[in-house]
């Protein structure tokens, strides 16, 4: 009986050890997963960002939300993404904890990577999908060398 609960404890290092290595190596992609708050009954959108030299590109999923029901602030390096479904959604087959839970909004606070122009900030929604332009403040230059 030893033995054997030495190679289940040898088994459980072995998956830890896994699971850790995998984090490390893809923790940057799951950092970003839909997560989920019962307790607010809200849920926080996919989102996907692109920094290119002049500007920051943020791509948030939102189905079941009309335009009008969209909330964005920024504030010292963050942006504040708030919007209401239009009608709760119900996910029955999770967990126990969710089972019950309707969930009624999208919430997400996005830390910026740059300094960014406030008064340039453009945002398109269509389809579900919202797409926010950042202008960034600071410009590179390139210096010519002689």
């Amino acid at each position: 009986m030893t033995e054997r609960k030495r190679l289940i404890d040898r088994m459980r290092d072995f998956i830890a050890d896994i699971e850790r290595d995998v984090m490390e190596a893809f923790g940057e992609i799951f950092e970003d997963k839909c997560t989920w708050d019962p307790e607010e009954c809200c849920l926080e959108p996919l989102t996907n960002i692109i920094e290119t030299e002049e500007e920051i590109i943020i791509t948030a999923d939102l189905p079941y939300v009309k335009k009008e029901n969209i909330s964005l602030h920024v504030a010292e390096g963050m942006l504040d993404l708030q919007a209401t479904l239009e009608q709760p959604v119900k996910f029955a087959q999770w967990g126990t904890i969710q089972r019950n839970t309707e969930f009624k909004k999208f919430h997400k606070y996005i830390k910026l990577p740059a300094t960014v122009d406030t008064d340039k900030i453009n945002a398109v929604f269509k389809n579900g999908f919202l797409r926010i332009y950042i202008p960034k403040k600071i410009k590179r230059i390139k210096i010519k060398i002689e």
